[in-house]
């Protein structure tokens, strides 16, 4: 189970990454 925590906060940090990229005023 050790790998499940930094797949999912990779996937988080990434999420989070493109959602607030997105957010920006091209």
């Amino acid at each position: 189970m050790h790998f499940i925590i930094p797949t999912i906060y990779y996937a988080h940090a990434v999420y989070a990454h493109v959602t607030w990229t997105q957010e920006l005023p091209s």
